[in-house]
């Protein structure tokens, strides 16, 4: 799963300090001049889980907007198929 992997990855052992090895990792891309999607694709997720994480991202934000930035994101990730199960 990829909070597991990105646990692993930081050697974090508890997951109340899964925020702050996401926060490091995200730092450590930044200060190589990678954008925030950058995380994403260091991590290459698996179909289900970026439909899992966009499940849960649109509980926080349901607006037609947000979804519609959510596809334009799979297809620039080249996971166009599955726009449809969002």
């Amino acid at each position: 799963m990829f909070i597991v992997r990105i646990m692993r990855n930081n050697n974090v052992k508890r997951v109340d300090d899964f925020d702050p090895a996401l926060r490091l990792l995200n730092g450590r891309l930044a200060l190589a001049g990678a954008a925030p999607v950058h995380l994403v694709i260091a991590l290459s997720p698996s179909d289900e889980e970026l439909i899992a994480a966009s499940q849960w991202a649109m509980t926080h934000d349901p607006s037609e907007g947000f979804r519609s930035a959510l596809h334009e994101l799979m297809k620039g990730l080249s996971r166009g198929h599955l726009v449809d199960r969002l």
